[in-house]
């Protein structure tokens, strides 16, 4: 199967020869907020094709959800096991694994982000947006204690692609009092806490996105405050957007 260049702003996806329709794609992938997190799971696609290069990769997506993310890593060629917490989602990635012809690629367990039974099996461990669920309640232990599981879980060398939720702004704080149930409960990261989750492997690499897109209450606004973000957020400073994306190696 040929590279999928999934997120490539302004330009249609591919899948080998078969041109897809962009916002399609990026919602299967993605799920919610899709232009600034489309930027964001961009960020991992060089990387993410070299290490794909190589036939029989192994990658174990955690809080898989609707499978999204292993989708993506699916769709470059990787063996993939698509896990949660629990088995509420797996029908809903089964069909979608199904609408792509990859369901001989992945495989379906229940695991729990910080009790990963493997050691040293994984080419690559990826989430999205995990994190914080796993430090409900202010639950910094409990986000150290599933790095520490990741890293357990990869072969040497093996590598670690996430997206996350960041703090932000005072103002993105006060936006998720008033329109999610996440503040006090969700345990959102500051850039200076993501580097120490990670401070035990060898190498290390993000960028930040994102400030008015979370804002948007409909797909549309979304799309236009997304838009803006694309090209102005570089003005603002790197603690102040609200979407981290890390390349990690052990």
């Amino acid at each position: 199967m040929n590279k999928c260049k999934l997120f490539a702003w302004g330009k249609a996806a591919e899948v080998g020869s078969e041109a897809l329709m962009e916002n399609s794609l990026r919602s299967d992938v993605l799920e919610w907020d899709i232009y600034n997190w489309a930027r964001a799971v961009s960020f991992w696609d060089e990387r993410a094709d070299e290490v794909c290069s190589d036939l029989g990769v192994r990658v174990l997506e955690l809080g898989a959800r609707g499978g999204g993310i292993s989708l993506y890593w699916a769709l470059k060629g990787a063996r993939v096991v698509s896990s949660d917490i629990t088995d509420e989602f797996f029908d809903q990635a089964r069909d979608l694994h199904r609408q792509y012809g990859v369901t001989d690629q992945i495989t379906y367990e229940v695991i729990n982000a910080t009790d990963i039974p493997y050691e040293g099996v994984f080419d690559v461990v990826t989430f999205k947006s995990v994190l914080g669920g796993v430090g409900w309640g202010d639950n910094y232990a409990n986000q150290q204690l599933m790095m520490e599981q990741i890293y357990r879980a990869l072969k040497p060398g093996g590598y670690l692609f996430f997206c996350e939720n960041m703090v932000a702004s005072r103002l993105h704080m006060l936006g998720r009092k008033l329109f999610t149930n996440r503040v006090g409960g969700w345990r959102y990261l500051k850039l200076n806490e993501m580097v120490d989750l990670t401070k035990e492997f060898s190498e290390l690499r993000y960028e930040t996105f994102g400030v008015a897109g979370v804002f948007g209450r409909t797909p549309l606004m979304s799309k236009l405050l997304s838009s803006v973000d694309a090209r102005f957020d570089s003005l603002i400073g790197p603690d102040s957007r609200y979407i981290v994306s890390a390349i990690c190696r052990k």
